[in-house]
């Protein structure tokens, strides 16, 4: 990258455009300045820009450049779920999967029972990952099939968690192709073993 170009960025960053520091935050990270990345991204998250409130709930719930804090996280992935950023919602499903779903909720989380607070939440998650395909997202695809696979009270369609993993494995999403992989072997049928074998 031209010397230039981060000045350039720095001062349209300067600016107050939530994007401009979005793109400065992407600069500062390929040059080791995490913190300084993690204060732009935040700055373009207090803007209501999406993806940087998704990058910033990750950056809190994997600690990159900041303690992790799991409410921090969880109320900027909900941000940006509100706008219907795929990634965003594809997170919280994960979350809700692992049973972290409640008491920091905005306006996607119901308030849970005392006791359900710990239980993973399968229908919340399909919701949230329906949503997350509206975006063609493969990893969406992936999880909602397994989600379906893993609790069958969840509504779906006959077939349909084998369809998903089979589309997100044509996407090329690894666990797609694994899923796929494994629901053509579970089908045993001689034809499909090589494209099992090969999706392994």
């Amino acid at each position: 990258m031209p010397p230039g170009a981060i000045i350039k960025t720095r001062l349209l960053a300067a600016s107050g455009r939530p994007e401009a520091q979005l793109e400065l935050a992407d600069q500062l990270s390929g040059r080791n300045g995490g913190i300084e990345a993690v204060r732009h991204i935040a700055a373009a998250a207090r803007h209501g820009l999406p993806q940087a409130q998704t990058r910033l709930g990750l950056c809190y719930l994997h600690g990159l450049g900041v303690p992790p804090n799991q409410p921090e996280a969880r109320h900027w992935l909900e941000c940006a779920a509100d706008a219907g950023d795929a990634t965003a919602l594809t997170e919280l499903a994960a979350l809700a999967l692992h049973g972290i779903w409640g008491p920091y909720q905005r306006s996607l989380f119901p308030a849970p029972e005392p006791a359900a607070a710990a239980t993973p939440n399968f229908h919340l998650a399909a919701d949230l990952l329906r949503r997350a395909m509206g975006s063609g997202s493969a990893e969406a695809q992936a999880l909602l099939a397994f989600t379906l696979r893993a609790n069958n009270s969840v509504p779906q369609t006959p077939g349909e968690a084998d369809a998903l993993y089979r589309r997100s494995a044509e996407a090329g999403w690894p666990l797609g192709q694994l899923g796929h992989a494994m629901t053509l072997l579970r089908d045993a049928a001689p034809e499909t073993m090589r494209e099992a074998h090969e999706l392994l």
